[in-house]
């Protein structure tokens, strides 16, 4: 099989993260949390972002790493530069602006971008038609006092996020997102990501950096591979509608 067809099946996985936006509790002389005031705050937060903006026009390096699941040498290492305009609601639009296999620099073209549809926004007007929602905290994660928001997909497609979105406690932005999506391509055995969050001078939350892990297998066409992708943004900046 070629190996454009795995970067394919791979490479949408790394590319779909919009900017998805969210108990312990409080000891007696505190005045108690109301979770469900937080989480209505969170998802008016990202309303007010989609309002605003219809995406994020990203440049990033991307690190795709293959590797044999059962001897665990590496088979391929691909370095990809991007720029990689990614919409709320449409197909993203991607140069690639640099290309290189195994320390061999390639002409551009020879990488075959990703373009699907992006995964559903986790917090917009129609979020609850595709999503629910259970929000605990503040917790301790990674030295921050957090909210985390446990998403739950209503349906089974590549466009629907599942997992877990952490927020700062205090300013209620999100700086880490943990998941896959509740249903996986032909050809994809696993697949998980983490990605670490930050937001632009314009309060936009963006994916600043992250991996992304698949294990593939097409029986007859692909030995079994563990792909690991990395992603790393050098510049962010919001489209204004």
């Amino acid at each position: 099989m070629k190996f454009f067809y795995i970067e394919k099946q791979t490479k949408r996985f790394s590319l779909f993260f919009y900017i998805l936006l969210a108990g312990f509790s409080s000891v007696d002389s505190t005045p108690k949390i109301d979770l469900k005031q937080i989480l209505e705050k969170i998802k008016q937060n990202s309303r007010d972002t989609i309002s605003a903006f219809k995406g994020i026009d990203y440049k990033r390096n991307l690190v795709i790493t293959e590797t044999d699941p059962k001897t665990e040498d590496q088979i391929l290492v691909s370095k990809i530069l991007t720029r990689r305009v990614e919409y709320y609601y449409e197909r993203p639009v991607v140069v690639v602006l640099s290309y290189e296999k195994n320390g061999i620099r390639l002409p551009p073209k020879e990488y075959e971008p990703e373009k699907s549809s992006p995964v559903y926004p986790i917090f917009d007007n129609q979020s609850d038609d595709h999503y629910s929602f259970q929000i605990n905290g503040p917790i301790l994660f990674q030295n921050k006092q957090s909210y985390v928001v446990e998403i739950t997909p209503l349906q089974l497609s590549s466009r629907h996020f599942k997992g877990k979105i952490y927020y700062d406690k205090n300013t209620l932005h999100p700086f880490y997102i943990e998941g896959t999506t509740s249903k996986w391509k032909f050809g994809v055995k696993d697949m998980y990501f983490n990605v670490f969050m930050e937001m632009t001078k314009e309060k936009v939350p963006f994916v600043k950096s992250g991996d992304v892990f698949i294990k593939t297998y097409v029986p007859l066409l692909s030995s079994e591979k563990d792909i690991q992708i990395h992603i790393d943004t050098i510049e962010a900046v919001p489209i204004q509608k």
